[in-house]
């Protein structure tokens, strides 16, 4: 941090200043904010794909998920890819 920024008390940045190498100060986003937090509505659009993967899934035959490369205990796994 260079010598001229100054963090007070009373700063309203919820981050920390980080200096850019000039002599000037810049508010700049800590690494551990480089992953944000999932939106409500895309957990919720990636909950739906999860339980409509999983459903689709069940409804398969022990034959029908060995033709696609499936055993019957992978289903679970499979369908939580949808999180990722």
């Amino acid at each position: 941090m260079h010598g001229s920024c100054i963090i007070t008390a009373h700063d309203a940045s919820p981050f920390p200043l980080y200096s850019s190498g000039q002599n000037e100060c810049s508010t700049k986003l800590p690494d551990i904010f480089e992953e944000t937090p999932m939106h409500p509505f895309d957990f919720t659009m990636k909950w739906f794909s999860y339980r409509r993967t999983r459903a689709q899934l069940r409804n398969l035959t022990a034959a029908e998920l060995k033709d696609i490369g499936l055993l019957p205990g992978d289903i679970d796994r499979v369908a939580a890819r949808a999180f990722r």
